[in-house]
């Protein structure tokens, strides 16, 4: 799609590679934009094939319901990326699972591109699956629920990787929000941004936060096992008696 056009499905969509090594890719550039009234399923099992929705250019991608992304089995690959100021956002929850094969599932986000997502973004990886979420260049991820992790031990995943001065913004007025993995998981955020008016932000999994930390509204809560981490660069912003970090934090 390209110059303004427009992709409308006023249903669910799904996108299914089984076997072989057969590629599926749907572009968007140049303000066109993708529309799914319903929930997106991309699902990838044996074989090595890629399947892929690439956004570029001020293109839009709109899903009303959940999103999921599922690898099994094989070597696949499936992915949703967006560059050049495309924005993508879900209605639902958002899900990176898999099984026990060695594929990957990804969302990335580069070049001031953003994902806004009004449910919970999870991902549950098999023993050899990668599951990744990367933001560069200044693009921004907004999260109205929970970042929730869980995978076996032996996973190669890396569940949330924020560089180059990327954002990422707990917003919520309603509901309190959290952070969920173990003390041993870690990710790292270049913006951290906590703006929750409800009963604020835990987290139960540690945070390294490398740029800055803005507190606008609700509490960051942490733990002597899961903490948040500023590194030596690191500023922080904002901040009020009602909107502050709960518990140890470490600056290195």
């Amino acid at each position: 799609l390209s110059g303004d056009a427009s992709l409308n499905v006023s249903g669910n969509a799904s996108i299914n590679l089984v076997r072989g090594s057969s590629d599926a890719y749907v572009t968007a550039t140049d303000s066109s934009s993708i529309s799914v009234d319903g929930s997106m399923t991309m699902d990838a099992q044996n074989g090595s094939a890629t399947g892929k929705i690439s956004l570029s250019d001020h293109a839009n991608l709109h899903i009303g319901g959940n999103t999921t992304l599922e690898v099994d089995k094989g070597s696949p690959s499936i992915a949703i990326a967006g560059s050049g100021q495309s924005k993508i956002s879900v209605g639902g929850n958002v899900s990176l699972t898999s099984g026990n094969g060695s594929g990957t599932g990804s969302i990335t986000l580069q070049d001031t591109s953003s994902m806004t997502t009004t449910g919970d973004l999870t991902a549950d990886a098999g023993s050899k699956n990668s599951l990744f979420i990367n933001l560069s260049n200044q693009s921004a991820l907004t999260i109205d629920g929970n970042l929730s992790t869980s995978t076996a031990s032996n996973s190669q995943y890396q569940i949330l990787n924020s560089v180059d001065n990327s954002t990422v913004t707990f917003l919520n007025t309603s509901t309190g929000q959290s952070a969920n993995g173990t003390s041993t998981d870690t990710i790292t955020i270049s913006n951290l941004v906590v703006n929750n008016a409800s009963t604020g932000v835990s987290l139960n999994m540690n945070v390294v936060v490398t740029n800055s930390l803005q507190l606008i509204a609700g509490v960051l809560k942490t733990t002597p096992t899961t903490l948040l981490v500023l590194r030596n660069s690191a500023v922080s912003t904002g901040g009020s008696a009602a909107s502050y970090v709960d518990g140890p934090m470490r600056k290195d």
